[in-house]
């Protein structure tokens, strides 16, 4: 296993398992599209599709990379770091890019 954040690293994004999620590689050239009901975002070329409310362990995750918070109005995703301090949050409906580096795990609702 390669270091956190480490730029030559080889390891993929990586999630706890879980069946309200999907992870796949995303479509060069194409927008980040997230499907009404869901939080998106894209890590260096995996799209993560969080449907389930809980807490999120993640694991290398660095660069930068579109998300958008597509569920229901109001519902708000949380970003933590690794110290479990909340890094920044959003409501939905909203969407922006992110630094990944940071993030340690997340709560889509």
């Amino acid at each position: 296993m390669t270091r956190r954040g480490k730029q030559g690293a080889k390891s993929w994004p990586r999630h706890r398992r879980n069946p309200r999620f999907t992870a796949t590689k995303a479509t060069p050239g194409l927008q980040l599209s997230c499907r009404y009901g869901y939080l998106c975002m894209d890590v260096r070329g995996t799209v993560f599709n969080y449907y389930t409310c809980g807490l999120w362990t993640v694991s290398n995750w660095w660069g930068t990379g579109p998300w958008i918070n597509n569920q229901t109005k109001g519902t708000v995703a949380r970003f933590y770091r690794q110290s479990g301090n909340e890094l920044w949050r959003s409501t939905a409906y909203s969407s922006g890019t992110a630094d990944w580096a940071p993030v340690y795990s997340l709560r889509p609702c």
